[in-house]
């Protein structure tokens, strides 16, 4: 009798932590927001990257550091792609972006950029005139894998900055 009450209480034990855990924002927060429509956001930033052409007709992205850990200086980091979407549900920002990748053409890209306020899911004009911004580059192929990793380091004047890829031999480079 005393291990049918044991079992019992554990079996009662085990139904309390399930409601607990089904009773929680967990599972909507892990399922990915529903929306009916993206608006592309525009941007007067540009970065050119040169020196591409050994990865033509590949896509390409680009990234500033300043995500991985504190900048002292910057409360903003940087983001480039050809396109970048918000996605809204009946006329409400949902916390969703997508982006197109670029594409290098005649051995250079030219990306549109973006800048992202640290702790906002919403991506905005950049026009600023940051100076010695490394960002990180990544380059895919066709089939959608990873063939190159670099970066660029960029002085941009109004949002417009140009610069030379460098090669960065590393597989787990970010």
């Amino acid at each position: 009798m005393k291990n049918i009450t044991k079992i019992l209480m554990f079996i009662a034990f085990l139904a309390l932590i399930g409601i607990t855990v089904f009773s929680c924002d967990y599972i909507k927060e892990t399922e990915p927001p529903e929306y009916d429509e993206l608006r592309e956001v525009s941007t007067n930033g540009r970065l050119t990257i040169t020196g591409l052409s050994d990865y033509e007709g590949c896509l390409i992205q680009a990234h500033t550091s300043y995500g991985a850990g504190p900048v002292p200086d910057k409360e903003f980091g940087l983001y480039a792609f050809d396109q970048l979407f918000h996605a809204y549900l009946d006329g409400e920002y949902v916390g969703v972006t997508e982006n197109t990748n670029a594409m290098v053409i005649d051995g250079q890209s030219t990306l549109n950029v973006f800048k992202n306020i640290f702790g906002s899911k919403l991506y905005e004009n950049y026009n600023g005139n940051d100076q010695d911004i490394e960002f990180h580059i990544g380059i895919w192929s066709a089939d959608d894998k990873i063939s190159a990793y670099g970066t660029v380091t960029i002085n941009f004047t109004n949002g417009i900055g140009n610069g030379d890829f460098l090669f960065v031999n590393d597989s787990n480079y970010d």
